[in-house]
């Protein structure tokens, strides 16, 4: 196992594998790391993700100011562009699968090592996954 730099970064090759293995798992772990590899999405907004931040028709995921007791990042909400084939995935997950959000960013954690695992790829958090989508995805 390996995919990484000398610095702990995963590379482009292995991000694609990751993502590749999460789409194939159609599982709910399948579906944490695939949010946070094609949307960028922070560990606490997937924790706190629900289907009517997602709009299929305009590709976008509406993140809220708040929700319930919880705040994004910095407390402010952000609209996140996705492509139409990430859109046409999440909404398949999100009619295909039980409950498949909101958990804790401990158990985001925990899908990322099974995926990661299952791909070949060490270990790996994922603030690398989202650090491999905006540095060299967008």
């Amino acid at each position: 196992m390996t995919d990484k730099t000398q610095n702990d970064e995963l590379t482009l090759k292995a991000y694609y594998q990751l993502v590749k293995t999460a789409q194939d798992l159609e599982n709910r772990y399948g579906f944490t790391v695939y949010m946070i590899g094609k949307t960028g999405m922070r560990t606490g907004e997937i924790a706190h993700f629900h289907p009517e931040w997602f709009n299929v028709e305009s590709n976008v995921i509406n993140v809220p100011k708040s929700q319930d007791d919880w705040q994004p990042k910095r407390g402010k909400g952000r609209m996140i562009s996705i492509s139409s084939d990430t859109a046409d995935t999440i909404d398949w997950y999100l009619n295909t699968l039980d409950d498949t959000y909101g958990c804790s960013e401990e158990s985001i954690h925990s899908h990322v090592d099974v995926v990661s695992e299952k791909a070949g790829i060490d270990s790996i958090s994922p603030h690398q996954i989202r650090s491999v989508y905006y540095n060299e995805l967008i």
